[in-house]
């Protein structure tokens, strides 16, 4: 086996992730930045040279740096090698899992073999969605089988993630030695592409886009909720001890009021109080890994709630039906059904989200109704017949000290500049 591949494949249990610091940046209302910060210590006998970071979405990005402590760049392993080292790493954890089965319960063979097969072509470069569900729903049936044996739970939700996101290696400078510690830095920046793909098994976890109704909202009221996902299944899986996450808004916003957890029951009032923090511009949350399998297993129960509440609803209704003796739908034949039920599954998944409420800075709304005031006293002088042209002169001159004062304090706060630029264009029309 490469020597690189044998390393990643060992280096995703054996390095203990100590801290795991994300810091979320609203950039422009199309743009925002990641920022990955993560401790590790090297808890094998065995030095490691590559480190795994968390999975990240296959999407739109740039700008993507990764760095150790002395901010020297690290290599991003090709996704050859990436390739090699999950199936390695997937093979020990089946033969570990495998290895835990009691006499007597061994799945068959020929199955272990088709399980094998599939997950070698889901690990191909641009692999078919068909084939990565696929081998998904055989990891899913064997954890199902055999519950106590954690192994094949982390194999399925290993294939889960896959299904939609990637696992990035990177390659240390210099070997990391056993007992040691090292930092790694992983930022990039995510574009919002002009059209989203549908992603059903995991839209519940997309970043929501700042569309035309918070757009208006924004334009009217000054603010808006911005929506921060947390991705637990995926911090989670990398086994992190502890989760910091921060969420920052650039000069020119601030955030206007306490933030809140959605859905609210996931996390009481208590337990979101000495695990927050926020200012004006930023907001800092914390978890531990123990309270991260919490938060996993409320969500599951309100997805599981959700689920069992529509499918007692559509059962009363095909009774409601038949009841009639009117023929439609039925819950087991036709297909159309089925398609919709596998919709609302996936639509009922709950994700653990961070809504913070952003505003405009202070002063800024004051600004911007004086503006208003300004062109609506001038509206009503004209259509009382009293804007003369000394009086005109006066509300130009008032009009145009409001539009400099706005301007200049926007100048360099480009969001600020965006809301700024929609008024006074619609005062222009005026």
């Amino acid at each position: 086996m490469d020597p690189i591949v044998g390393d990643a494949s060992r280096a995703i249990d054996e390095l203990e992730l100590h801290r795991l610091h994300y810091t979320y940046s609203l950039v422009d209302l199309r743009t925002f930045r990641e920022d990955y910060r993560y401790v590790y210590r090297n808890a094998d006998t065995r030095p490691h040279r590559v480190v795994p970071l968390l999975w990240r979405w296959r999407e739109i990005q740039a700008n993507m740096v990764v760095l150790d402590a002395a901010d020297e760049n690290l290599i991003y392993l090709p996704i050859g090698i990436t390739r090699q080292a999950e199936e390695a790493y997937l093979e020990s954890l089946i033969r570990k899992g495998i290895q835990k089965i009691p006499r007597g319960q061994s799945p068959n063979p020929t199955r272990l073999t088709a399980f094998r097969q599939s997950i070698q072509l889901a690990l191909q470069f641009e692999s078919a969605q068909e084939v990565r569900v696929e081998a998904y729903n055989l990891a899913h049936q064997l954890a199902t089988d055999f519950p106590e044996i954690q192994e094949f739970t982390r194999v399925t939700t290993f294939l889960a993630l896959l299904s939609e996101f990637y696992m990035p290696l990177a390659l240390l400078g210099s070997p990391l030695p056993p007992a040691e510690f090292a930092f790694v830095r992983h930022g990039a920046d995510i574009y919002l592409p002009p059209r989203q793909e549908h992603k059903p098994r995991w839209a519940h976890l997309r970043v929501r886009p700042i569309g035309l109704k918070t757009l208006f909202r924004f334009f009217v009221t000054g603010g808006f909720v911005f929506r921060t996902p947390i991705a637990v299944d995926a911090v989670r899986l990398s086994n992190a001890r502890s989760f910091h996450c921060r969420v920052t808004v650039p000069a020119g916003l601030r955030i206007r009021r306490r933030f809140w957890f959605w859905p609210r029951f996931v996390l009481s009032e208590e337990s979101v109080s000495w695990r927050t923090s926020y200012d004006d511009g930023n907001v800092y949350v914390y978890f531990s890994g123990e309270y991260l399998d919490i938060v996993k297993q409320r969500t599951s129960e309100a997805n599981a709630r959700l689920i069992q509440t529509f499918e007692n609803a559509l059962t009363r209704l095909v009774a409601f039906r038949t009841k009639l003796g009117l023929t439609g739908p039925s819950l087991d034949t036709p297909a159309s059904w089925e398609a919709f039920k596998a919709r609302f599954r996936e639509g009922a998944k709950v994700r653990l989200e961070l809504r913070t409420p952003v505003g405009v800075a202070r002063g800024v709304g004051s600004l911007i109704l004086l503006l208003w005031s300004v062109v609506g006293a001038t509206l009503l002088c004209g259509a009382m017949n009293l804007l003369g042209v000394d009086r005109f002169l006066d509300l130009l001159g008032l009009l145009l000290v409001v539009v400099l004062t706005i301007g200049i304090f926007a100048v360099d706060k480009r969001i600020l500049r965006e809301f700024v630029s929609a008024h006074a264009s619609v005062r222009r029309s005026i």
